[in-house]
């Protein structure tokens, strides 16, 4: 298993993910709420920036698109106060090796959510952002686009968390490049997909698209790929596995049980390895198998994380 040969490029929504962490608690006298000692702060690559540090440390070629904020939030107080500025984003990035050359330094603020952790169970989440992109900022996004040379580039994955990048005027682009786009969807942006090779929905982001049921997938997705011009579809179940389907095809594909801590960022694991399993030139039956694994090995560990290569080849032995 090797994917050094592979070139990916990633475009969506950049995030933060912050915890603060704490096991002692007591009851507020104020209100019935808990306050908590707080023992540690971590803060993680969130949104496309993760998927592209799952493919980074799977040890494939990444770049990076998507907008990162100049605008500290001044509201935000986590860890005494301290808005995230882009170079605290692009410090993660450079921690992780990806380049940032890509990435644009924007007027806007970066999307960060907050969460709150007592002995290892989400109490809180709070979020920073701002969903309104300027038609100028995406046109810079565009013209990064526009800079890149496409030659050695094996796929495209599009990491939508509807906030703000992937527009019309980004998936245009993409789509001109005439490369696979594998798509981590949003119900709401599903007509931006158009003629994509593939899209990753989880189960509850398939329903709300097509107003399906679970016990009539196969049909709803058959429809939809007739409708919208994919090349297949891989509806994500969690635990169950996956559920896959291409004009002539359909299959469920197991899943791997495992004691679930934490599920924040599997579906970005699951679409970096399926991409790199189809870039690579495996089946797609067989890169969900990979990709599910991938997905077990995440959701085993505390905060935002990604899947090793090691950690791979062990899950598949």
């Amino acid at each position: 298993m090797h994917f050094g040969d592979i070139t990916v490029l990633v475009v969506g929504d950049l995030m933060l993910d912050e915890y603060i962490v704490g096991e002692n608690y007591r009851m507020s006298s104020e209100a019935p709420v808990p306050v908590l000692e707080v023992d540690s702060f971590e803060v993680k690559l969130g949104g496309a920036a993760n998927v592209a540090n799952n493919l980074r440390i799977l040890g494939s070629n990444v770049i990076l698109c998507g907008v990162v904020g100049k605008i500290a939030n001044t509201k935000q107080h986590s860890r005494l106060g301290q808005g995230y500025s882009a170079k605290r984003f692009m410090d993660l990035l450079d921690d992780a090796q990806i380049s940032s050359e890509w990435v644009v330094n924007a007027e806007h603020t970066t999307t960060t959510k907050t969460r709150v952790l007592i002995n290892g169970q989400q109490v809180a989440r709070y979020d920073y952002e701002n969903r309104q992109i300027s038609s100028k900022i995406l046109q810079d996004v565009h013209d990064c686009l526009d800079s890149i040379s496409y030659k050695d580039i094996d796929l495209i994955i599009v990491s939508d968390y509807n906030k703000g990048v992937i527009s019309e005027l980004i998936m245009e682009k993409l789509k001109s490049t005439s490369l696979p786009i594998v798509v981590d969807p949003k119900a709401i942006n599903k007509s931006l997909y158009k003629q994509c090779f593939c899209i990753t929905p989880n189960l509850a982001e398939f329903i709300e698209m097509t107003g399906s049921k679970r016990d009539n997938l196969a049909a709803s997705a058959h429809n939809f790929i007739q409708q919208y011009g994919f090349e297949c579809i891989v509806v994500t179940l969690g635990a169950d596995g996956a559920f896959y389907k291409d004009c002539t095809t359909e299959k469920f594909v197991p899943g791997h049980k495992k004691d679930v801590i934490n599920i924040i960022g599997a579906g970005d694991t699951f679409v970096s390895i399926f991409g790199l399993g189809i870039a690579s030139g495996m089946s797609a039956i067989d890169a969900i198998h990979l990709a599910n694994l991938g997905s077990s090995v995440v959701v085993s560990k505390q905060y935002t994380s990604v899947c090793s290569l090691e950690e791979l080849r062990r899950a598949a032995e």
